[in-house]
């Protein structure tokens, strides 16, 4: 499975989830550090990586309906 962490989750989480056989990648690998929600919520959608965050804002049905991205925890 292909992860990305949210810039608000420990990046030590990477290697566990490498250690479990995914590809993750944390948001300040990929300079995304400060950007907007609607900038990361896109760029998964194009990459067709899963997101880990604490972000309120993607709980948002209306905002990020189920089926409209690969997947949000």
């Amino acid at each position: 499975m292909k992860i990305k962490l949210d810039e608000n989750i420990s990046r030590h989480l990477k290697s566990l989830l490498k250690q479990g056989g995914h590809e993750a990648i944390t948001a300040a690998e990929q300079g995304f550090l400060g950007k907007t929600d609607i900038e990361i919520g896109a760029a998964v959608k194009v990459e067709g990586m899963l997101l880990f965050t604490l972000d309120l804002e993607f709980a948002d049905l209306r905002k990020y309906p189920p089926g409209s991205h690969p997947g949000i925890v």
